[in-house]
């Protein structure tokens, strides 16, 4: 004879049940996408760019405009260093890059919409700004052309140059 268990013999088994699972559950994930945590600075100032999104960047920058075709592009130009950015259908996803050295790309949540940031090192590109750094939007909203997109990039000389970019990264919101 085998004796059986019953969640209504002892009822403290089914919560034992349930936390285990939890537990296994939250002890196991591995989450694909994080959220941003980079802390921006407080004196930092709210740059809007071009009605799209918003974004921080440090005391002195400014929104640069561009001439795109299909787009709208341009640059943040701040005291340390310079983005380039292309908010449209065709905004580049940052794929190429996985052909430079040290490449790393991870998805992110950044202002509730999801993002992947890309680093690479490409020495023969630039002796002064070997060090790659971008984020990619796939899909903001769409259009009769398909999602709008928005790719933000920078060179820098080295990879301790990442952090405040990508403060600047974690404070992008949309409109």
């Amino acid at each position: 004879m085998h004796a059986r268990l019953s969640t209504s013999d002892k009822p403290w088994i089914g919560g034992f049940l349930i936390l285990g699972c939890l537990l296994i559950a939250l002890l196991g994930a591995h989450p694909a996408v994080s959220a941003m945590t980079n802390k921006v600075p407080a004196d930092w100032i709210v740059l809007d760019v071009g009605g799209k999104f918003e974004l921080k960047a440090p005391p002195g920058s400014a929104h640069v405009p561009g001439r795109g075709i299909d787009s709208m592009v341009g640059r943040i130009k701040t005291p340390a260093f310079m983005l380039a950015f292309d908010y449209g259908a065709y905004s580049d996803p940052l794929k190429a890059e996985s052909a430079y050295q040290k490449y790393q790309a991870r998805e992110v949540q950044i202002g509730g919409k999801a993002a992947r940031i890309v680093t690479a090192l490409a020495p023969g590109r630039s002796a002064d700004r070997p060090y790659f750094i971008g984020v990619h939007f796939p899909n903001l909203k769409q259009s009769v052309i398909g999602p709008i997109r928005l790719t933000m990039t920078a060179w820098v000389k080295a990879p301790k140059d990442y952090d405040a970019i990508e403060a600047v990264f974690a404070s992008i919101s949309f409109k």
